[in-house]
């Protein structure tokens, strides 16, 4: 699938087809990507803004409200985004 390819593509390569992998990611609608998206975030400062961007694409969630992103850092919004994470996969767990 080639949207295998572009989770591959985003693990590997240099920065900058690693970026676009994650951007073109963020395109896709296969929520299978999330994890991989999510564990992005630890990476360096580019491809964690193009992981922020890939998943609030790819969810339609947003973290912050407009009026809270100027003052967000990039840290603070990708850990809003692990503890969405931390809730959805809980939610998928419980009966």
């Amino acid at each position: 699938r080639g949207s295998d390819t572009l989770g591959a593509a985003a693990q590997k390569g240099t920065q900058s087809q690693r970026r676009l992998a994650i951007e073109r990611l963020g395109q896709t609608s296969d929520a299978a990507h999330v994890p991989l998206l999510i564990s992005l975030l630890d990476a360096s400062p580019t491809l964690r803004q193009a992981a922020l961007g890939a998943l609030e694409n790819l969810t339609g969630e947003s973290i912050a409200s407009e009026s809270e992103r100027p003052f967000l850092s990039a840290t603070e919004t990708a850990g809003r985004w692990k503890a969405w994470y931390a809730e959805q996969a809980g939610r998928s767990s419980t009966p």
